[in-house]
């Protein structure tokens, strides 16, 4: 080994922002999103069971949603003393800019309760503290996603990390992992001409064929849809005009969230509209 290495192995820095593999960059801030059932009464007999409170399972369309002191404790608002804690107060899919999302048990709404890790690997212990310390993780806890956005500068790549622990209510912990990779920003580098000049070039077939196939229409009216390639082909050319729309679509969502990136660099930023879009095919 030179000097250099041994150097290194000693001692190990990271460059502000980036993960330990110096490749990473983190975009935002991470967070931890909780998904939680409503506690219920039994309805067994309680005599034989013995039992005041049953778990149950996740249901997204009735899932808990209350606010609550820290501890769980319900949050009373005619009472000056009652104090709602910011990683116990419920914030809907509009506030948290997530979606449903499917797990191994169960689908999950875009809500939840949010506890933001902050910036900083202190900020991120201190938050983890007070959440172990106040039981954040009950026998109501049914889901716990952690979600962050990692970004390659040198292969312009981003990656949406989804990391999520199940808690069925019948005990356990089942861990799933959802990873989107894509490019952000298409039209960067040395090939960027040449995908912009093919897009075009696509995009040009595509309307010159659709304008032949109105044509065709005008001339032949009913007669042209009994031909069965003719059917065929305005079929496949109104396909490709709906995928340039969304297309454009995709653009429009990639500079939007590109202008949010600027104004919340130390916030989170929910990248899983963009990560969906791209799932759809037209990267």
């Amino acid at each position: 080994m030179t000097r250099i290495s041994i150097m290194m192995a000693k001692k190990q820095t990271w460059l502000k922002g980036f993960v330990a593999d110096n490749n990473g960059y983190l975009v935002g801030n991470p967070r931890l999103r909780q998904l939680r059932s409503k506690l219920e009464i039994c309805y067994y007999p309680q005599k034989i069971i013995g039992f005041k409170q049953c778990r149950y399972a996740y249901n997204m369309l009735d899932q808990e949603d209350s606010t609550f002191e820290k501890g769980w404790i319900p949050f009373n608002s005619s009472n000056p003393s009652s104090v709602a804690g910011e990683s116990w107060t419920y914030r809907d899919s509009d506030v948290t800019g997530s979606y449903p999302f499917v797990g191994l048990i169960s689908t999950y709404s875009g809500g939840g309760y949010v506890a933001d890790l902050g910036s900083t690997k202190e900020d991120a212990h201190q938050m983890l503290n007070e959440l172990k310390e106040n039981l954040w993780i009950d026998k109501n806890t049914r889901a716990v996603i952690a979600e962050f956005v990692l970004y390659n500068p040198n292969k312009n790549l981003f990656a949406v990390m989804m990391i999520t622990f199940e808690y069925p209510e019948t005990g356990g912990a089942f861990p799933y992992y959802k990873v989107n990779v894509f490019r952000l920003d298409r039209y960067i580098g040395s090939l960027m001409f040449v995908t912009l000049a093919a897009e075009i070039l696509v995009a040009a077939y595509i309307i010159y064929s659709l304008v032949i196939e109105i044509r065709k229409i005008k001339a032949e009216r009913k007669a042209y849809f009994k031909e069965f390639w003719n059917v065929v082909e305005i079929v496949t050319t109104g396909i490709s005009v709906g995928a340039i729309f969304m297309f454009f679509y995709r653009l429009f969502v990639s500079i939007q969230l590109s202008g949010e990136m600027e104004g919340r660099k130390n916030k989170f930023i929910s990248f899983q509209y963009a990560a969906y879009w791209d799932e759809v095919g037209f990267e």
